[in-house]
């Protein structure tokens, strides 16, 4: 599996960002109420980033001590790990379209920040975002903790390469 790339995020989020700027600047300009961004946004993003980065030095500090070969070190089980992987690279993905949104939101009520409640609203879009940003680099730090070393000279060294099975 490869790696996620920082392109393909980077489009998200700007894909996900003219989408926001445009949804602010449609709802605005038909005269309607523009949305509020939940409190909550922020409080749940950040439990995401927390929860994955947890997860991530977790794994870290099994895997040092794997490869230390310490008598304590508990072996990681291969299926949680690909599991983990899994929620890393559904997470940088959806992490990089809100911060996108949101930013796009924010961005567009940093234009007229005079009108009453837009500063409210800005500051709630711009904390969600904020950590929006977060679960995409906890997700990338869990992915990057989670990789596989592959056999050329990047290896890292002390871990065994992949076991080469014969038939016959």
């Amino acid at each position: 599996m490869r790696p996620t790339r920082l392109p393909v995020l980077a489009a998200i989020a700007v894909l996900a960002g003219s989408f926001g700027w445009s949804a602010g600047l449609l709802i605005d300009g038909g005269g309607n109420t523009l949305p509020r961004v939940p409190p909550a946004a922020s409080a749940v993003l950040g439990l995401l980033a927390a929860v994955l980065v947890g997860v991530a030095v977790t794994t870290r500090s099994r895997l040092a001590a794997l490869r230390e070969r310490r008598a304590a070190a508990r072996p990681l089980n291969a299926l949680a790990t690909a599991r983990y992987v899994v929620l890393a690279r559904a997470s940088s993905p959806v992490g990089a379209a809100m911060a996108g949104g949101y930013g796009g939101y924010t961005l567009f009520l940093a234009g007229d920040l005079g009108e009453p409640g837009r500063s409210d609203l800005a500051s709630t879009a711009l904390a969600a975002g904020v950590t929006a940003l977060a679960v995409v680099g906890a997700a990338l730090f869990l992915e990057h903790v989670c990789r596989v070393p592959g056999d050329g000279p990047t290896d890292t060294p002390g871990l065994p390469g992949p076991r080469a099975d014969h038939a016959g």
